[in-house]
């Protein structure tokens, strides 16, 4: 088992509790501004935009290249990075001001969202996709993160909701996979988290505008669930049928991704 395998123990296990400061949501912010986020849990974060941060963490040695290296002192931590494809959305949040990044990190940054490459040391290493790598349990435990912040605003405006029982006769008859306790993916650079009751597809900011295709390949058929442009990054898919088969779901669920209308 290596360095980061016993780091992400670490990570997981690890749970910070701030108290709630008295004096929140009051400052105006700004690009850069560093804030502390205290509800569900603890998080910091980078303001960017209308009530929009991104994810920061102290665990920077899972760094891939979808995050930036900054120094910000902190009680917690004096180096840090920015993930810059997670995002906290603040609507219903309660936060303070901590901090700013100072102004060539803000250029930096600023220079990433615009799809701008960040300088080799400022950013972490391309990492190949590997279910085992403890870089990328990493960014689905961090996604989970997200989810819990954003639930309630998330799911309620900016999802596509669909509605698709996953009944029975859909699948073949086998037995169960060894992969079936899994409920995370990632498919085409696209997350999945496959629930009880339904699966949030999440096809990231940066396909915003582009055009999709899911669809559900059951026994030589597709059944298709959205074809369209997307407006919003999240889908939601709920089935009135409880998901059994996490691993099977996902073997069937196709989802393609265009720059323009195919």
């Amino acid at each position: 088992m290596g360095i980061l395998d016993d780091l992400l123990k670490v990570y997981k296990k690890s749970k910070i509790k701030i108290k709630t400061k008295q004096n929140t949501n009051k400052k105006e912010l700004h690009f850069g501004d560093i804030i502390e986020i205290y509800e569900p849990e603890f998080a910091i974060a980078v303001y960017i935009e209308d009530n929009t941060t991104i994810l920061m963490s102290n665990f920077w040695e899972f760094a891939t290249n979808s995050d930036m290296f900054v120094d910000v002192s902190h009680p917690i931590a004096d180096k840090w990075i920015i993930e810059l494809d997670k995002r906290i959305f603040l609507d219903n949040a309660k936060y303070s001001y901590y901090s700013k990044l100072n102004e060539n990190d803000i250029n930096l940054l600023k220079k990433a969202l615009d799809g701008e490459d960040l300088p080799p040391s400022k950013t972490g290493p391309k990492v190949p996709f590997n279910p085992k790598d403890a870089r990328y349990k990493f960014k689905f435990e961090e996604l989970k993160k997200t989810l819990k912040f954003n639930k309630n605003l998330f799911f309620e405006k900016d999802t596509n909701v669909i509605h698709f029982n996953f009944s029975k006769d859909l699948f073949e008859k086998e037995k169960k996979a060894a992969f079936d306790e899994k409920k995370l993916f990632e498919k085409n650079g696209v997350n999945i988290l496959i629930n009880p009751k339904n699966i949030i597809i999440d096809t990231t900011d940066k396909n915003i505008g582009k055009f999709a295709k899911i669809y559900i390949k059951s026994k030589g058929e597709e059944i298709v669930l959205f074809e369209g442009k997307i407006e919003a990054p999240t889908f939601e898919i709920i089935s009135k049928t409880p998901i059994k088969s996490p691993y099977a779901i996902e073997q069937m669920l196709q989802i393609e991704i265009y720059d323009d209308k195919p």
